[in-house]
């Protein structure tokens, strides 16, 4: 079962599913990704900068030397950054509005993240936000026909508690930061079509 557990933690990391994210609306029928730039923007900002943080975690002696803390704090400084690289992208390539709502999603995520767990000192699951993000997204724009993505969300929640990764508290509050950023990005743009 902790092989099991292990692996779906790891397949279930915020950038692997972001991934997965950007690769279905680009292959479904979304108005989200339609551009090939804006599918290689996708990926480059939500998925490959926040995995770039591992490798280069150990050559920056600051985050070395805190261990696993430095490679969490690290890579919420490279998240934070292909977020907000990603939204200007948005809006200075004209991409569709779909495409400004999915970077302004994660941004405000990212912001949530950092408010919640950073300034009231109250622990909230990035890991649940990751997994919990894509899905709400996809709810969102493509509707119940998004409903196979509900195990996956399931499962991997249930493997964190099992490992005592994250409390059913820390798991249900990560999981609340993704739909609270979807609608207030869906407040600023008006709609995502």
């Amino acid at each position: 079962m902790q092989k099991f557990c292990k692996a779906v933690r790891v397949a279930t990391v915020a950038p692997f599913m972001a991934a997965a994210l950007c690769l279905w609306l680009y292959v479904s029928d979304s108005s989200v990704i339609t551009r090939g730039q804006d599918l290689a923007a996708a990926m480059l900002c939500l998925s490959v900068l926040p995995l770039l943080s591992y490798p280069i975690q150990p050559l920056i002696p600051y985050f070395r030397d805190l261990g696993r803390k430095g490679q969490r704090d690290l890579a919420m400084v490279f998240c934070a950054a292909g977020y907000a690289l990603g939204l200007a992208y948005s809006f200075l390539a004209h991409a569709g509005r779909g495409m400004q709502g999915l970077f302004l999603t994660y941004f405000l995520s990212g912001g949530l993240m950092l408010l919640i767990n950073g300034v009231f000192h109250v622990k909230a699951s990035g890991h649940a936000c990751g997994v919990a993000g894509p899905c709400t997204f996809l709810f969102a724009v493509i509707g119940m026909s998004a409903l196979w993505v509900l195990p996956v969300y399931l499962v991997s929640g249930a493997c964190s508690v099992w490992m005592k990764r994250h409390t059913v508290r820390e798991w249900l509050l990560g999981s609340l930061i993704s739909p609270a950023a979807l609608g207030l990005a869906y407040l600023i743009l008006g709609s995502f079509a």
